[in-house]
């Protein structure tokens, strides 16, 4: 939702909060939620999941996705994050000479230099990520409902036309994996 808010690719936004050095904290939620959590996974039994692009990127990077698989079923993304995954590879691509940005941290500016070879490794690295997400993941696409609620209307309003697309494929007892 955040980067949809921003117009930013997802994974680009989520390793942008990574690089900013700043310790990132997040709940585990409190017991009654866990709990709930655990039971959802229980009644489905293996009928799949469905990840958005920075959820399918987080768990290919932590090489789980098999474990994914074998506990929950089959892995669902759609369309649209695919795409998303697809356009984060090289859309930093520079022309050959090497370029910097400039970043702000705590009061001070750095330097950060962009060489050719530093591209290079990491959009081979994207690629190893994207044929891991595409060898366990099934892409399919999204539709939207005809009739949705108000929240569901302001939430694509502002966060743009694709950030519910994972959630649009919950269909049956699939269980929902996002780090929104």
């Amino acid at each position: 939702l955040a980067a949809g808010l921003f117009n930013e690719n997802p994974i680009a936004f989520a390793l942008g909060i990574r690089d900013t050095e700043y310790d990132v904290r997040c709940c585990q939620g409190i017991e009654y939620e866990r709990t709930a959590a655990f039971e959802i996974i229980a009644k489905s039994g293996r009928s799949g999941v469905v990840m958005d692009a920075h959820a399918a990127w987080t768990a290919a990077t932590l090489d789980i996705l098999d474990l994914i698989f074998s506990l929950l079923g089959p892995i669902y993304i759609p369309q649209s994050g695919r795409d998303d995954l697809l356009a984060f590879r090289g859309f930093d691509e520079f022309h050959t000479a090497p370029t910097m940005t400039l970043v702000h941290r705590n009061g001070e500016t750095y330097r950060q230099e962009h060489t050719p070879e530093a591209i290079e490794a990491r959009n081979q690295y994207v690629s190893q990520q994207l044929e891991k997400i595409e060898k366990s993941c099934a892409v399919v696409p999204a539709i939207a409902p005809n009739q949705l609620s108000a929240l569901e209307d302001m939430i694509l309003e502002k966060c743009g036309d694709r950030v519910m697309d994972a959630i649009f494929l919950c269909t049956g007892d699939r269980i929902l994996i996002s780090d929104d």
